[in-house]
């Protein structure tokens, strides 16, 4: 890989507000929670 390409790649990461980092960590502990836990989708 390039720089371009690992620029590329960091661009979203470099963009990353604290709404997104908080939408994603809510994502990551619903799967988590789906996966570990087996629970219902319904229930989430």
């Amino acid at each position: 890989m390039d720089a371009s390409t690992i620029q590329n790649l960091l661009t979203g990461f470099l963009n990353l507000t604290w709404q997104g980092g908080v939408m994603m960590v809510v994502g990551i502990l619903l799967i988590w929670l789906a996966i570990y836990k087996e629970y219902e989708p319904l229930l989430l």
